[in-house]
């Protein structure tokens, strides 16, 4: 998809396969929280902010909003790009470490609880920093396409691993610089088809009321091979990620590439 909203001018998700249309399914829904609430502008928690991608977006759209992330160079990264000091603030912390004065509009944790050790325990406590009526947007990758089987293979089997380390020795030796965060040591620790983990939501007292895809093909296909051969943000990178998002709307929910949804608390 190619930066046509005011707001992806504050991102670098246009580099990132499916980047633009999950943050605009994550603008939508907080857009829509704040029409039904009334309010003139949301708290909001980004967790796992990384270099401010989701962050800064919603801060130029007038919300208030903390972004906390572990990796101190995303951190550093995202204060320097940070236009809106009075609203938007960024924190080197655990998200359960907050001293909270009182509770979030809207709490995102998008692309994080597959690398956190405990994710269930984080989302609990995320719930409780949440408003009675607010909700919290999680993303996570579709355990099962080939790219997370690959990964799973890559990092948690001991062949994997060797095999990992001669490809990065050689062939991701010209790997292109993450968009999303600058730390290179989180691995995904954790692969969820949708059934079970709306399941483990409902057990914390979470209910899912909308769930929308992200990405039919193109992230899978530009990892495997379209990385070495088509530049992010080129015109034809563009074009692809435009049919992918096409596509990724019209796909059966479990053949999609990972989900974005929005939960709220169910009491």
């Amino acid at each position: 998809m190619r930066p046509t909203k005011p707001y992806h001018h504050h991102t670098d998700y246009g580099r990132e396969p499916s980047g633009l249309l999950r943050l605009d399914i994550i603008v939508e829904a907080i857009e829509r929280h704040r029409t039904q609430t009334g309010a003139e502008r949301l708290r909001i928690l980004d967790v796992g902010c990384g270099c401010g991608n989701i962050s800064l977006p919603l801060g130029s759209l007038g919300h208030e909003v903390v972004g906390v992330d572990l990796d101190e160079e995303s951190i550093r990264i995202a204060n320097a790009h940070n236009p809106y000091p009075d609203r938007v603030s960024f924190i080197a912390k655990r998200a359960e470490e907050l001293e909270l004065d009182k509770p979030f509009d809207v709490i995102v944790a998008s692309e994080v609880v597959e690398h956190v050790p405990e994710p269930f325990v984080l989302l609990e406590n995320l719930r409780k920093a949440l408003k009675r009526d607010g909700i919290i947007i999680v993303t996570i990758p579709n355990g099962g396409t080939w790219e997370e089987r690959t990964r799973k293979f890559l990092i948690h089997t001991a062949t994997g691993r060797r095999i990992r380390a001669v490809l990065r020795r050689t062939v991701l030796t010209a790997r292109e610089d993450q968009v999303q965060t600058k730390s290179r040591h989180a691995p995904h620790l954790h692969f969820w088809r949708l059934e079970p983990f709306v399941r483990e939501l409902e057990r914390l007292g979470l209910r899912v009321v909308r769930v929308e895809n992200n990405g039919a093909w193109f992230k899978q296909l530009h990892t495997f091979v379209l990385r070495f051969i088509v530049r992010r943000g080129s015109a034809l990178f563009h074009t692809l990620d435009e049919w992918d998002a096409r596509a990724s709307r019209k796909l059966p929910t479990r053949r999609a590439l990972g989900w974005i949804l929005v939960c709220e608390r169910a009491s």
